[in-house]
């Protein structure tokens, strides 16, 4: 029979389960009323992440001798990722800087090298973002960001047309789509445009990046 904890309690009514994923929804459902969601999870000693924990969703529970799972409080995590991603939206709009000098002066294999870790960091920042406001179950289309006029104010590239409080669904629409005009750009290595881009319009994007994870920070703060 296979022993499953959680931080390091047993858990002891699972019977129905008959896979390592059907114990893991079972046991966020339960943590969900509790604000809590899972950490960490261990097959027999082994940790499983990533590429591992997908693989691992249909392995048969008696295949496995000892389950053991760790949660934590879902806001505080959220706060964290979120957090970390506003220090790293600070980060890409200095490396944003550093890439537009460097086209500008000509050193192309430095330039693409930094455009490729920035779009690299980026993407890696919207899955967080995405996943930690999914785990929080929050509405993006109900959460506005602050005003153009505001301390965290978005650049008119990002603003709605019609003067509306813009939401976070439509500035990460915003977002996404200024990384995919990116990606065209250096796939093409159109550095003309590229200089542009990184000069110019990808300085806006950052401003409204940095300013829609203030206003999800703000929302979760929120009492």
């Amino acid at each position: 029979m296979t022993a499953i904890l959680l931080d390091d309690e047993p858990v002891l009514d699972l019977h129905a389960a008959q896979t390592v994923g059907q114990v893991l929804e079972a046991i966020r459902t339960r943590l969900r009323s509790d604000g809590r969601m899972i950490t960490s999870l261990c097959c027999d000693g082994e940790a499983i992440s990533g590429d591992g924990l997908a693989a691992a969703m249909d392995r048969p529970l008696n295949a496995v001798g000892r389950l053991a799972l760790e949660s934590d409080l879902t806001r505080g995590l959220v706060l964290s990722i979120l957090r970390q991603c506003r220090t790293s939206a600070a980060d890409a709009q200095a490396a944003r800087e550093r890439i537009a000098d460097a086209l500008a002066q000509g050193c192309m294999t430095d330039a693409m090298r930094q455009m490729t870790e920035l779009l690299r960091d980026w993407s890696q920042m919207l899955s967080a973002v995405m996943q930690a406001t999914q785990a929080m179950e929050i509405d993006l289309e109900r959460v506005e960001l602050p005003s153009a006029g505001g301390h965290h104010g978005i650049r008119s590239e990002s603003e709605d047309p019609n003067g509306e409080p813009l939401t976070v669904m439509a500035c990460l629409a915003h977002v996404t789509e200024s990384l995919r005009q990116l990606r065209s750009s250096l796939m093409a290595q159109d550095f003309v445009v590229l200089g542009d881009q990184f000069r110019y319009e990808l300085e806006s994007t950052l401003t409204a990046w940095s300013s829609m994870i203030d206003g999800l920070i703000s929302h979760i703060e929120r009492p």
